[in-house]
């Protein structure tokens, strides 16, 4: 962005490169009270992107502000990411509509424990 601001071309600033690459991951599995999935990408503020599309939480009967566990842990289903408690994890609609798990004031992946590619699971 910086280099077409200042004016330069695509051709002078290289080859075009056009391959795309589909990331590749599990589908989420879900049964009647738990959903089996697992983290897609981890952000810089420790946030937690997963495969599960975010609509599976009403298919096992869970809605807005509702409580789940996520790996044995207690967490809040939350419209509003900033309106968790402190160190809290909240659930909500990340890009795609795809779940996300986050934490105000501290990494959701150091709470979990979790790494892209690990397993997850919520339970009702």
């Amino acid at each position: 962005a910086i280099e077409f601001s200042n004016g330069k071309t695509f051709e002078s600033i290289g080859s075009v490169y056009m391959t795309f690459y589909d990331l590749k991951h599990k589908k989420a599995i879900i049964d009647d009270k738990k959903i089996d999935g697992e983290i897609s990408f981890v952000n810089d503020l420790g946030d937690l992107s997963t495969n599960i599309p975010f609509d599976y939480l009403e298919k096992v009967g869970v809605h807005q502000e509702d409580k789940l566990m996520i790996n044995g842990k207690p967490s809040s289903i939350m419209l509003d990411r900033r309106a968790g408690r402190k160190n809290e994890l909240i659930v909500c609609e990340g890009l795609g509509g795809y779940l996300e798990i986050t934490s105000r004031y501290a990494r959701a992946c150091d709470i979990l424990k979790l790494s892209p590619r690990s397993n997850l699971i919520l339970e009702v």
